[in-house]
C-alpha cells in the first residue's frame, strides 16, 4: 500500500508521515528531500536556479517514481498536487489524504520556519498570511480529491491511531 499526504505547507506533513510510517511499519519518504538527493540541490536553490517549473516538473518525476512503491508513506511539497495532473497519479496508484488545517495554524507554523520556504521566504508577516489565505483557496479544489480528509489543527502525531483507523477503515471499503 502507498500512502500520500497531501495539504498546505505547515500542515504537519513530514511529521506526521514519519510517525504513521513507524506506527503502520512502512518506509517513509519526503518528496523534497527524494528531490534533494536526486538532483543534489536543496529545494531553495532549485527554485532560485531553476524556477519553479522545474521543480513541479522533478516533484511529477517523484510520484512517478515512487508510484510502485510498496508499504511507503510519501509526504508531499504543498503545492505538488495542484500541477501535472500528479493529484490523479496519487489518487490512482494509493491513498490519499488531506490534512487539513485552517490558515491561523498555518500562519503560526510557517513564521517558524519562513526562510527555508521558497515560496514566502522573501515576505513580510502581512504577505504570508496573503500568501497562505490566496493559495489555501487556489489548492482546496485539488487537495479535497483526496481519499481521505482529516482535521489536522491539533497536530495529527497526536491522533496517530484516529488517521490509522481512518486509513484502514478506507482501505477496506473504498468508496
Amino acid at each position: 500500500m502507498l500512502i500520500y499526504l497531501i495539504g498546505f505547507s505547515g500542515a504537519g506533513k513530514t511529521t506526521t508521515g514519519k510517525q504513521l510510517a513507524s506506527k503502520l511499519k512502512f518506509n517513509f519518504i519526503d518528496t523534497d528531500s527524494f528531490i534533494e538527493e536526486k538532483t543534489g540541490k536543496s529545494v531553495n536553490e532549485i527554485f532560485d536556479i531553476d524556477g519553479e517549473i522545474r521543480f513541479r516538473e522533478l516533484e511529477k518525476k517523484a510520484i512517478e517514481e515512487t508510484a510502485n512503491y510498496k508499504n511507503t508513506v510519501v509526504a508531499t511539497g504543498g503545492g505538488l498536487p495542484c500541477f501535472n495532473n500528479v493529484m490523479h497519479l496519487m489518487n490512482d496508484n494509493g491513498v490519499t489524504v488531506y490534512l487539513k488545517v485552517n490558515t491561523g495554524i498555518l500562519f503560526k507554523r510557517l513564521l517558524k520556519e519562513k526562510k527555508s520556504r521558497p515560496l514566502i521566504k522573501n515576505l513580510t508577516d502581512v504577505e504570508v498570511m496573503e500568501f497562505i489565505t490566496y493559495h489555501i483557496q487556489l489548492r482546496e479544489g485539488y487537495y479535497n480529491q483526496s481519499k481521505i480528509k482529516f482535521n489536522a489543527n491539533e497536530m495529527p502525531v497526536k491522533k496517530i491511531d484516529e488517521l490509522v483507523a481512518g486509513i484502514k477503515s478506507k482501505i477496506q471499503s473504498p468508496a
